[in-house]
């Protein structure tokens, strides 16, 4: 059953994309309309029947752990501390330990909104729970712009028609300043989001990478490439609207279409 796979939300982050906006609140608890930004992604948890939340946070971030403690919904939501800032894998290999190490989670990166669609539902579809499943979406130049720098895709299949399919996923580019915007030459282009479906394989890798490195980040992308070197992922269609808010002003055009809906 779906609802016995966990939710990780990584909410540990410095936000230093967004200082000054960040030097007195984090980043999930800015204020967007009369809801903090970690609402969004709890509202996209719960759309899709699950039910056991972890979010990994900073242990001095007090006001983003009374608010998940003051959330009422449907949900069971677990504050997991994050010692100190050592990349995303680091971060989600303790949400992993929280949640019992299962054979499969979900990942959901707060940074990235997903409104009028189904969001990490769509990776529900794969059965198989160790395959690595992404998310995908067609995106403008535009877009790109307001996403990170890795992103773009290998497949040999031919790519989803709208609100169905999936493909096979067999590279994910490296992260590297510009890449997904100078890789493409016709737009819009494909490419991975920040909805994953993570087997227990992610987390041996994070696990020894943690037990490699005693100073510097663990990061995801590389683990992700190495996965996929195993074997290939799949890849599912996203058709929602993505909004990434990791920029001021990624975040303030974010506020503005809120407040345009509503």
């Amino acid at each position: 059953m779906t609802d016995t796979i966990p939710a990780l939300i990584p909410a540990a982050g410095l936000g230093t994309r967004l200082r000054p906006i960040t030097r007195y609140v984090s980043k999930s608890m800015l204020p967007v309309g009369n809801r903090p930004l970690i609402h969004f992604v709890l509202d996209e948890v719960e759309a899709a029947g699950l039910k056991n939340v972890f979010v990994i946070v900073n242990p001095d971030d007090s006001a983003l752990k009374d608010y998940l403690t003051r959330f009422d919904r449907s949900l069971e939501i677990q504050a997991v501390d994050q010692p100190r800032p050592r990349g995303l894998a680091d971060a989600l290999l303790y949400g992993y330990e929280a949640a019992g190490c299962p054979p499969q989670v979900a990942l959901l990166i707060p940074d990235n909104v997903v409104l009028d669609g189904s969001g990490v539902k769509v990776l529900l579809r794969n059965k198989n729970q160790k395959q690595l499943s992404f998310a995908i979406k067609k995106v403008t130049f535009e877009e790109a712009q307001y996403f990170g720098n890795s992103g773009r895709f290998e497949t040999v299949d031919p790519l989803p028609p709208e609100g169905s399919g999936s493909v096979r996923i067999t590279g994910l580019q490296a992260k590297g300043t510009g890449q997904f915007e100078n890789a493409a030459e016709d737009w819009p282009v494909w490419r991975v989001l920040p909805r994953v479906l993570l087997p227990e394989r992610f987390f041996e890798i994070a696990r020894q990478s943690r037990e490699e490195i005693s100073e510097g980040e663990i990061d995801d992308v590389p683990i992700y490439r190495r996965l996929l070197a195993e074997k290939p992922a799949r890849g599912y269609r996203l058709d929602g609207e993505i909004f990434d808010t990791g920029t001021p002003e990624s975040y303030l055009h974010f506020c503005a279409e809120v407040f345009r809906r509503h």
